[in-house]
């Protein structure tokens, strides 16, 4: 081999070393970010486990304390992982509500309507005022405002102008209880 090939151009060995490292640092960052994800579980993880436990009982069925105990696995995520949870959320719950309701007559989704409404003003009545203290105090926090307003949107973007005219009878009960706290 003369003198100018050995410093102008990289033999074969040369180039089958290189292209030889250039892929083995993709495979290895792959590799890295696999044993990663297998020995330390990530948010994703604890998002799934807590949709899942969040789905997993009827709204308001749950017990006070494991309510509580969703609510505060809840306040450890980030505020992008709650927004997506929520949203997540409460597209099921529409979709399983509109499943169940599929077949019922206009008349029996109004009589469930109504339904619903006394049985919120019952709930509500029956809080003590500690209980309507911490729920105000949650509401009128800034991630309790930003919170309804995001619910709020969803309800207005999700549902059908049919769904809303349903259920605005409800909506208001809500949103006027809230607003006597």
């Amino acid at each position: 081999m003369n003198s100018s090939m050995k410093h102008g151009k990289l033999t074969a060995r040369q180039l089958r070393r290189r292209y030889m490292i250039a892929a083995a640092i993709p495979v290895a960052i792959l590799a890295c970010l696999i044993i990663y994800g297998v020995l330390k579980p990530g948010e994703d993880e604890a998002y799934s486990d807590l949709k899942n436990a969040m789905l997993s009982d009827k709204p308001g069925s749950a017990s006070p304390e494991r309510s509580e105990e969703l609510r505060k696995a809840f306040e450890k995520l980030s505020p992008e992982t709650k927004d997506r949870l929520m949203t997540e959320i409460m597209r099921e719950r529409l979709y399983q509500v509109r499943e169940e309701i599929k077949n019922l007559s206009t008349e029996k989704k109004v009589e469930a309507v109504d339904k619903m409404i006394v049985d919120f003003r019952e709930n509500f009545n029956k809080l003590d005022d500690e209980h309507k203290a911490e729920l105000k105090e949650r509401i009128n926090s800034q991630e309790g405002k930003e919170r309804m307003k995001k619910t709020l949107k969803f309800y207005y973007t999700e549902f059908t102008p049919e769904e809303r005219d349903l259920l605005d009878p409800l909506v208001n009960e809500i949103v006027m209880n809230i607003g006597n706290l």
